[in-house]
């Protein structure tokens, strides 16, 4: 099974790539079932708060030094499971939004209890971001999870995972507890950063929110910035980010 990994997860990527979420994260789930790592299928209330649940007891007075501080993740096949839910997470939400904070949790549980890696580092800005959100408003605890993901990702030199970073810090913390002037240079960078590592997906979404955050009264050309979301929405659709695409066209 495991010389089969590289296999999937090429189909996985190519599946979301193509807009097709519910198969991608569909063959995930079961990849990771037969990794260990059983995702529930029909998701409830009481399911996610038992997740909610889970994960906040792994983290109870972990401090951001304590969590900086965990060894690195060595277990391969752990090491596997947090790299499809990464792939899976944003698809995940689209098909099944209670399905994509339970994949956080994971995440986040994964590096407690196994250790810390570049996928870490998205998937506390993910769970930060979880914080700030209208179910939970923590937006103190939120930015510290935001600032602990930016540390972590910095300290393992962890570059391809900007645009992901950036994205749930910058366009999805940091706008609570800073003004929106303060994240734009950022998502231009991850923008940059996903066009050269090839993470498209997030590099589109880096453009789609510097695109919002501009049009929030931060002093931008509204000219100019008209005809930046335009080269934009043609980026998106050349990189058959379609979902991205719609978006910025409602922007535009």
């Amino acid at each position: 099974f495991e010389d089969k990994l590289s296999t999937y997860n090429i189909l996985v990527r190519y599946l979301i790539a193509s807009g097709q979420f519910r198969e991608g994260v569909s063959k995930s789930t079961s990849v990771l079932a037969q990794l260990g790592e059983i995702i529930p299928e029909n998701i409830n209330t009481n399911v996610y708060c038992e997740e909610v649940q889970h994960v906040k007891q792994s983290l109870m007075d972990l401090s951001e030094d304590d969590l900086l501080g965990l060894p690195l993740m060595i277990d391969e096949r752990k090491l596997a499971c947090i790299q499809f839910m990464n792939l899976i997470v944003s698809a995940a939400y689209c098909v099944e939004p209670l399905l994509a904070p339970i994949l956080v949790f994971r995440m986040v549980r994964l590096s407690i209890e196994h250790g810390i890696c570049n996928f870490s580092a998205f998937a506390f800005g993910l769970y930060g971001a979880w914080l700030v959100s209208a179910i939970n408003s923590d937006f103190e605890g939120g930015y510290r999870m935001g600032r602990l993901a930016i540390t972590l990702m910095n300290r393992l030199e962890a570059k391809e995972f900007i645009p992901r970073v950036y994205t749930s810090v910058y366009g999805l913390i940091n706008i609570w507890k800073e003004p929106f002037q303060a994240g734009l240079a950022k998502h231009l960078e991850g923008y940059d950063a996903g066009a050269l590592s090839g993470d498209i997906e997030y590099a589109i979404a880096n453009l789609f929110q510097y695109a919002t955050c501009a049009l929030n009264n931060c002093g931008e050309d509204l000219g100019m910035l008209e005809k930046s979301i335009r080269l934009y929405i043609r980026r998106a659709m050349q990189s058959s980010q379609n979902l991205s695409a719609k978006s910025l066209v409602v922007l535009h």
